[in-house]
């Protein structure tokens, strides 16, 4: 309850994994640990909750949701940043640096949040698994990170 911070959807997750080890006992499962497999499917059912809520691990759209620390603008607008570099800069950077990543990056990148394909639509049109498309994505958007954190770091050295 504590990490999902909703003690309504804790006890929904309890009993949804409570349901789910009566059902694989009535299909006669022999589960030898039924306390630890219950806490291992509500810790697993939690995680899938909470990644759901979540924007991309690209972050660029955590950027828009969350507030920079330090408040807002004058203008009003919510100060965000990669670090210490602001959200506009990033995003002027962005098509530079996604030119930089290899094409099959690029496409998988260009895919997903250009196009907005699912993972699963990835995996039919290329003929992988989804977990496979998953991989990919996420070693892509790491090497746009740290193509954007190389840049900032270069940013600061000439300033």
């Amino acid at each position: 309850m504590v990490r999902l911070g909703d003690p309504q959807l804790a006890e929904e997750i309890a009993q949804e994994a409570m349901t789910r080890l009566i059902a694989k006992q009535r299909a006669g499962d022999v589960i030898l640990q039924p306390r630890a497999w219950l806490f291992r499917a509500a810790r697993n059912l939690a995680v899938d909750v909470v990644r759901r809520r979540l924007p991309s691990p690209l972050g660029l759209e955590a950027l828009a949701m969350l507030p920079d620390r330090r408040g807002e603008h004058e203008e009003g607008e919510l100060d965000t940043r990669v670090g210490e570099v602001r959200r506009l800069e990033v995003l002027e950077w962005l098509p530079q640096l996604l030119h930089k990543l290899s094409l099959a990056d690029q496409e998988v990148l260009e895919c997903r949040y250009a196009l907005g394909m699912s993972c699963q639509d990835l995996a039919a049109e290329k003929r992988i698994s989804v977990a496979n498309v998953k991989v990919r994505l996420h070693r892509a958007r790491r090497r746009l990170l740290n193509a954007i954190e190389q840049r900032q770091r270069a940013e600061e050295w000439q300033a």
